[in-house]
């Protein structure tokens, strides 16, 4: 709980110096107010952010691509998790993997949402889904079995929508659910 408190305040401070300035930094979008990011960090939790930071600051020419597209969060519940879009006969990179280990170990649910085709989703009845979502073991956990992850609500859910393959900074859309 104290890297979280310390993380909103590191935020804090952060964005009253740079936002009246509108300081241009690689990924970062002054589109969204104080009160989203901190909330973001809240549900992030400080540890997971710091982890991520370390990530990006210790090897960002390589790991600046393959974050998951999305962050959903719900605040009241303080939930948050990456998802991964995949449409049609796309798959994850190893850059992406890796996201999605890191982002596992660090305590960060990750999904990786398939987009189906309509024809195909047309002509096979749904599959059952039973419980919980469950975390496919990767790499660094194979052998140690399948993990719950809880279940975000999509009422109120707030998601961002990260395109990082813009040829400027990171372009972000917020949708509220």
């Amino acid at each position: 709980m104290q890297k979280t408190a310390a993380a909103v305040e590191m935020l804090r401070e952060a964005d009253a110096r740079e936002r009246p300035r509108g300081t241009w930094a690689v990924g970062l979008s002054w589109d969204f107010g104080r009160q989203e990011l901190e909330e973001i960090v809240e549900c992030l939790g400080g540890r997971a952010l710091a982890i991520i930071c370390r990530m990006l600051s210790e090897e960002y020419r390589h790991r600046a691509s393959g974050v998951p597209d999305l962050i959903v969060w719900n605040y009241p519940e303080r939930i948050a998790r990456f998802v991964e879009v995949k449409g049609p006969g796309d798959s994850l990179s190893e850059t992406q993997k890796i996201w999605i280990d890191v982002l596992l170990s660090a305590g960060v649910p990750v999904e990786v949402c398939r987009i189906k085709d309509k024809a195909e989703v047309d002509s096979k009845p749904p599959p059952k889904r039973k419980g919980s979502l469950k975390k496919t073991p990767s790499s660094s956990s194979a052998g140690k079995g399948k993990a719950r992850l809880p279940k975000v609500k999509t009422n109120g859910v707030d998601i961002i929508v990260i395109d990082s393959d813009s040829d400027d900074q990171a372009t972000r859309k917020r949708r509220r659910s």
